[in-house]
């Protein structure tokens, strides 16, 4: 007999339908192309995905899903918990009364004043955190952090480290400072001034800290000569 040529397509991968059953379309009906979605529900949400069509809004927040069921999850989960929404910046909150207090930051309005030193707050947690200030002898308040002060002395130093300033200058090599303190202690390393001395092994020092740190190191320990009698 004659011998194929192994090479040769096969009557299958030449015609990939070859030996399929013939399609039939339905009665009254043509053919319907096959489709990656089970359902015919699917295929239409998806062809809304390509159209941008979003039929289902939220009744609460106004936004629109392609399709029920992204409606429904989305109101189980942000608008179901925080359903007030603020109209000036979108910010969502759980109660009425939270977005009340909210509002009150565009508009300006801080009802709540400091019977101590005047100052005025949005909401009554902020003048309670204020007025703890006063009970610990520290009524000077930060207004960036919060933080109190014995005196308004300590308060502008600290102010120093929100705005970044350094007002304090070395002569010697122009690097600057926050405090007047610290460029003191800095200028010591070009004088070579150690005021600061070791009352036992007499080793002078820039600083109280440094001192105070060196001092550590002598706990415990008996130099020569201080044995006892």
């Amino acid at each position: 007999g004659r011998r194929s040529d192994p090479k040769a397509p096969s009557p299958r991968a030449a015609n990939p339908t070859a030996g399929d059953a013939p399609r039939r379309a339905p009665p009254g009906g043509s053919l319907i192309p096959t489709s990656p979605f089970g359902r015919a529900s699917s295929l239409l949400r998806h062809h809304r995905v390509h159209a941008g069509e979003k039929p289902s809004t939220c009744p609460v927040c106004r936004r629109s899903f392609a399709c029920g069921s992204l409606l429904r999850e989305h109101r189980q989960s942000r608008c179901q918990r925080k359903p007030h929404k603020c109209p000036t910046c979108g910010k969502r909150f759980a109660s009425a009364k939270s977005l009340r207090k909210h509002r009150r930051l565009h508009a300006g309005d801080k009802p709540f004043a400091c019977a101590e030193c005047g100052k005025s707050f949005a909401g009554s947690k902020s003048l309670s955190k204020h007025r703890k200030t006063f009970s610990a002898g520290r009524p000077h308040q930060c207004g960036d952090c919060g933080k109190g002060f014995r005196d308004g002395r300590s308060l502008r130093r600290h102010r120093l480290i929100h705005s970044g300033e350094k007002p304090f200058e070395c002569p010697e090599c122009g690097k600057r400072f926050r405090a007047s303190s610290t460029l003191v202690i800095h200028r010591r390393i070009h004088s070579g001034e150690k005021p600061y001395e070791c009352g036992r092994c007499r080793k002078r020092f820039m600083s109280s800290s440094s001192l105070t740190k060196h001092l550590r190191s002598h706990r415990g320990k008996e130099l020569p000569g201080e044995g006892r009698e």
